[in-house]
């Protein structure tokens, strides 16, 4: 089986898993998340929290770029959104995302589904695209792209810091 087509086919999974039941309303999978008042360690069922330099991760991030249709199908954004929120309350605390998925959808539905709770979570994302008039171009990694790169990242994902 092909790279590409294994992704395809566990990606639409376990957005169907995420979506439909793992993370849904009452589901009893994690103990006790970021989303809970007891204030307790982050353990359950994603297990105990991991530092990645000074940052506390939880060991299973989320990644974004299946939810922009990037390995085909198409996705409802309230859908999408949802789904990030219910793997917060579920202790997810990493989500990852780049300028060029979408492009800039993913950021733009990370930046909305966090900010209720941004400063509980970390987000990753990436440039290095020429993402010019809504369509990825050459690579391109210069001091003035950075600066705009960085920039647009933040206001689409609504905060000060990435």
């Amino acid at each position: 089986m092909k790279r590409k087509d294994f992704l395809k086919i566990t990606s639409g999974f376990a957005l169907s898993l995420v979506s439909r039941g793992w993370a849904g309303e009452g589901s009893s999978l994690l103990l006790d998340g970021p989303g809970s008042s007891s204030g307790a360690p982050k353990k359950g069922f994603l297990g105990e929290s991991r530092r990645l330099g000074d940052l506390e991760v939880s060991p299973i991030g989320l990644g974004c770029l299946p939810m922009v249709g990037y390995y085909g199908g198409k996705y409802d954004k309230q859908e999408m959104i949802a789904l990030i929120r219910r793997a917060f309350d579920k202790g997810v605390t990493f989500f990852d995302t780049a300028e060029v998925y979408g492009p800039y959808t993913s950021e733009e539905w990370v930046g909305e589904a966090l900010a209720p709770v941004r400063d509980q979570v970390r987000i990753g994302t990436k440039f290095g695209f020429g993402v010019e008039e809504g369509r990825p171009s050459s690579l391109n990694s210069r001091p003035d792209h950075i600066r705009r790169a960085v920039e647009g990242s933040l206001r689409r994902l609504r905060t000060d810091h990435i």
